[in-house]
């Protein structure tokens, strides 16, 4: 979640470049009239409940004279003569794959916490069942200088991660503020990088540290490794509250090209996602499709990344993940509408769902409480996993920290824990779908 207003980012007047996107039509911006939204179809909520599958074999033996044969078969058996005839069935029932069992993630800043907070931190996590959390990695805090590395926090972060078996994904953002290219002067992490090569240096190091065979295995030989295998590039450059002044795409594609070939030269397999969604937002509140208009201007960008870095919250946030009510672009549901717009687009990519969650601010119109905010996120993780199972292979709630509990600090209480530090319901939620499949 970016550090701006997000919540507040929705324009007066609505554009649909993805609606025309799904259609098939090309990158354009087009006017939401009342009539487009009255359109839009959903389907029945699946229900919780998990399937079985039954299978039943039978084995005959016969003979001229009675018999008993036992057959092999581990459901049936059956033994035939000429004078007698017995049958025996039993039925085992195999057990279903649970498809939430790592698959489940949560967006946390443990990062920036001390050594023995992230140890207990992941420590609860992994006994739930959850065994991936993304986490930044601020170019800012990583090289305040150029050439100069401080890995303090990113190294106790992964120490406590791979002690517990909890896996990362490492966000490479922003710009580190002495390679900004804010215009003020300022340094202002949200401006893109003057050169995107110093950007492609910076996640090359990342990956020479943390992944595969990386330099922070090599000095703490007492771990297990457990390496950075996967890393997102930026956040939410679709944003005007992450990339200023106005989402690029085509300076995006730039910075993801050059980030890509330096991460590629260290480790190869490496998992490289690039932000991902229907239409971008400009701080005017006009929009533009975003992965429409990437796969344009450079088709071959599909070739070189291996999955998109989606958050489909949403908007207003006190929707769930089956509302229909609003535009589809706003809703959960827009998931399948940015498949649609990649493949219209001739790319099939797999969608990591790597933020979405619900705030339960005291007072707040776009809040939900907290029953409603576990209901809703049992199902989005359950429509993740199951409608769009095909294409999306990891969903990762926003967000693993203590809420404030402020009235009307909607970006403050997305928390998993409250105030005092005891469990929401979400969390039961989430722990009950990886253990029990429900």
């Amino acid at each position: 979640m970016g550090f701006g207003n997000r919540r507040t980012r929705r324009a007066i007047v609505f554009i649909v470049t993805g609606l025309a996107v799904f259609a098939g039509w090309g990158p354009q911006t087009v006017q939401l009239t009342a009539a487009a939204a009255a359109s839009k179809g959903g389907s029945a909520k699946p229900g919780k409940g998990g399937s079985s599958t039954t299978t039943s074999t039978t084995s005959t033996s016969t003979s001229t004279t009675s018999t008993s044969t036992t057959s092999t078969s581990t459901t049936s058996t059956t033994s035939t003569s000429t004078t007698s005839t017995s049958t025996t069935s039993t039925t085992t029932t195999l057990p279903a794959l649970n498809p939430y069992a790592g698959h489940v993630g949560l967006s946390s800043k443990l990062v920036w916490s001390d050594e023995a907070t992230e140890q207990s931190q992941l420590s609860t996590i992994a006994a739930g069942g959850v065994t991936w959390i993304r986490e930044d990695f601020l170019w800012a805090a990583l090289e305040p200088q150029a050439g100069t590395w401080n890995w303090t926090d990113t190294d106790n972060l992964m120490t406590a991660a791979a002690s517990t078996g909890v896996h990362v994904l490492a966000i490479l953002g922003y710009s580190a503020p002495w390679a900004s290219s804010d215009p003020t002067g300022g340094g202002s992490q949200y401006y893109p990088p003057r050169n995107d090569s110093d950007y492609a240096s910076f996640a090359g190091a990342v990956v020479a540290r943390y992944g595969p065979g990386g330099t922070f295995w090599a000095e703490h030989l007492s771990l297990q490794p457990d390496p950075v295998t996967a890393v997102e590039l930026w956040n939410e450059a679709y944003g005007y509250w992450d990339w200023l002044p106005n989402p690029d795409p085509a300076a995006y594609d730039r910075l993801v090209r050059a980030a890509v070939s330096s991460i590629r030269a260290v480790v190869p397999s490496e998992k490289i996602l690039a932000s991902g969604t229907l239409n971008d937002v400009h701080s005017d509140g006009t929009s533009v499709g975003w992965i429409s208009t990437l796969l344009a201007d450079d088709p071959g960008l599909g070739s070189v990344i291996d999955a998109w870095a989606i958050h489909p919250y949403p908007d207003p946030n006190n929707l769930g993940p089956y509302d229909t009510s609003e535009d589809v672009q706003w809703e959960y549901g827009r998931v399948a509408t940015i498949r649609q717009a990649e493949l219209n687009a001739g790319v099939s990519l797999p969608l990591w769902i790597t933020e979405v969650g619900w705030s339960t601010a005291p007072g707040a119109s776009s809040a939900v409480d907290e029953t409603t905010q576990a209901q809703y996120t049992h199902d989005a993780i359950y429509r993740a996993r199951n409608d769009w199972a095909g294409y999306v292979p990891m969903i990762f709630i926003y967000d693993w920290e203590r809420s404030t509990g402020t009235t009307g600090d909607v970006e403050g209480n997305y928390g998993l824990m409250r105030s005092d530090g005891s469990l929401k319901p979400a969390w039961s939620s989430i722990v009950g779908l990886i253990k029990n499949g429900t």
